[in-house]
């Protein structure tokens, strides 16, 4: 396609179990690979934190703690746009209740486990 409308995100586990690669088709236009560029990736680090690592990163990202070691579950690469604020705040609510039912059902599956 003529423009290029894909994105690609490049990202490191910050716990250091992995390095998390995607490529987005932007059929839906530019943005809308660079937005699931952006965000996709936070999604799917987050599912793969410990419980514990999970709460730490809830409590982080509540009180916009950016200086927290715990804040981003990943460092990303090659990451060339920033979100206009009205959308960063919205994406940071979404983010937020995301997160929150993860760790309901994360701390549920801990409870039946143990």
């Amino acid at each position: 396609n003529n423009p290029i409308e894909d994105a690609h995100s490049e990202a490191v586990l910050t716990n250091g179990s992995g390095y998390l690669f995607g490529i987005y088709d932007g059929h839906g236009g530019a943005a809308c690979g660079q937005v699931t560029a952006k965000r996709l990736q936070n999604y799917v680090a987050a599912g793969l934190l410990s419980t514990q690592d999970l709460e730490r990163h809830i409590e982080a990202v509540k009180s916009e703690n950016l200086d927290s070691e715990h804040f981003s579950p990943l460092a990303t690469f090659n990451e060339n746009f920033e979100l206009v604020q009205d959308l960063r705040a919205i994406y940071q609510r979404s983010y937020l209740e995301y997160l929150n039912r993860l760790y309901s059902e994360t701390s549920r599956k801990d409870r039946t486990a143990g």
